[in-house]
């Protein structure tokens, strides 16, 4: 069995295990099959990582605290997970190199908030990363996660403030007919600079978490 495919299982079981039904739109998987996107999704909980995972194993980009993280560590290093130190401009473009590289391989996604929002709203996209595809055929595949709780929109899943990853685990666990809605928006075209592929990705990622 592939790494990905291991990956892929792993994830499944994870949401199993929690009790977490999935409803996308469309096929992730036959997106990243057909070529490499930099992918970018609103950031509401640490089940985001798994739920991608699940749908399609791609790399990630992550905060370097991520590592001690149970659970999501695994998922992490058996991605190839490039590890980031946002306080450092010279370590940014250290990333958007090593991006550049792992999309000749495989599909590369992070969450541009830079940190986890209540999944009823989005903060503002840090554009940085953006850079890694700029001006180049790479284009970005926008994506939204919503969490519901029997079809109603839930705070239960939201790993953001002052909650551990422990006590949102728990909180999880004890709650019943959550679901995850994955919208897979149109991707868009990197003919241009890192701030306006930023805010296409957001309004479109914005638009959808509003309704």
């Amino acid at each position: 069995m592939s790494k990905k495919k291991i990956i892929r299982s792993w994830s499944q079981l994870v949401l199993k295990a929690l009790r977490i039904t999935i409803i996308t739109n469309l096929n992730l998987e036959k997106f990243t099959k057909e070529k490499n996107y930099l992918i970018v999704s609103n950031h509401v909980s640490w089940l985001d990582i798994v739920i991608i995972n699940s749908l399609s194993p791609v790399s990630f980009i992550a905060t370097k605290e991520i590592k001690r993280w149970p659970f999501i560590n695994f998922l992490t290093f058996a991605a190839n997970t490039i590890f980031i130190d946002r306080g450092s401009f010279n370590h940014l473009k250290k990333i958007n190199y090593k991006i550049k590289q792992a999309l000749e391989k495989t599909s590369v996604c992070f969450f541009p908030e830079g940190k986890a929002g209540d999944g009823f709203s989005v903060l503002p996209f840090k554009t940085n990363l953006f850079e890694s595809v700029a001006y180049s055929t790479y284009e970005v595949l926008p994506i939204s996660i919503q969490y519901f709780q029997d079809k109603t929109p839930t705070l239960v899943c939201s790993y953001y403030g002052n909650i551990n990853l422990f006590k949102s685990f728990f909180t999880i666990i004890k709650n019943n007919n959550l679901s995850a809605q994955v919208t897979i928006h149109v991707p868009i075209n990197n003919l241009k600079d890192r701030k306006s592929i930023a805010r296409d990705a957001y309004l479109r990622i914005k638009h959808m978490t509003n309704t």
